[in-house]
């Protein structure tokens, strides 16, 4: 049977099988699970074009990035304070769009 011809939920499902498991912010390498479950998701968007589709996605979700300690320190503040701003942002923005009800 082709890929192409079963329902979109099931590809799903048969896909999501193999996601990738989240990797701990600096982890120095991934796990054997990842990497077969990575392995059999590239020779899914190898062998099968429609396949591919929902391959990419669950591939691309997780990127890994190595980095040394001092980077992943200065990674990890950034996005704090970041996510902060980003708080500060939307509480005054509510509070400001509350007023003007």
């Amino acid at each position: 049977m082709s890929w192409k011809l079963l329902p979109a939920e099931l590809r799903w499902q048969i896909a999501s099988h193999f996601e990738l498991p989240r990797l701990e912010l600096g982890s120095r390498l991934p796990s054997p699970e990842f990497l077969d479950k990575q392995a059999v998701l590239w020779s899914l968007c190898l062998a099968c074009r429609s396949a591919a589709v929902e391959a990419r996605v669950l591939l691309y979700r997780t990127i890994i990035i190595f980095v040394d300690d001092e980077e992943v320190a200065h990674i990890m503040s950034s996005s704090s304070r970041l996510a902060n701003a980003t708080l500060e942002q939307m509480e005054r923005l509510c509070a400001h769009t509350y007023r003007g009800v």
